[in-house]
């Protein structure tokens, strides 16, 4: 996993399974828990695998670390999943003949899978004028 910025912090990216700068080691390591991002405010865009854009504000009180920030971006995707359960009136399911979450109808039209199926890729998170940073994730499956 890629953790990119335009803020200058200690670690701009990390890798979960290795230390990036020392890919032969195979070392795991996880994301920061040093509060390095001071904002208290952003805007996270998901849209995979969903059928558009969304767009929440998130707040800290204190500022995020890549961790805390990652955590909030899984919340953020249960409560997706829980609404889209909760607004979908068909799709539910899985393709029949497959292991493949169904199109579903609800607020987000979410398709091709499951929750558990997700996995953060990478962040980044960029500056904007006159607004706070927006954090752009990438989700793979």
């Amino acid at each position: 996993m890629r953790f990119n910025t335009d803020f200058n912090i200690k670690k701009t990216e990390f890798c979960p399974y290795f230390d990036k700068e020392e890919l032969n080691s195979y070392e795991i390591k996880p994301p920061s828990k040093e509060k390095n991002i001071s904002h208290t405010e952003l805007e996270v865009c998901l849209d995979y695998p969903l059928s558009g854009k969304f767009f929440f504000k998130i707040k800290s009180k204190t500022g995020w670390s890549q961790l805390s920030l990652c955590k909030k971006i899984c919340q953020l995707y249960r409560k997706i999943y829980d609404k889209e359960d909760k607004t979908a009136t068909k799709g539910k399911g899985l393709i029949p003949g497959m292991f493949n979450r169904d199109y579903s109808n609800g607020k987000y039209g979410i398709w091709g899978h499951g929750i558990g199926d997700l996995v953060i890729e990478s962040v980044s998170i960029k500056k904007r004028k006159n607004k706070c940073p927006l954090v752009e994730v990438d989700v793979g499956s």
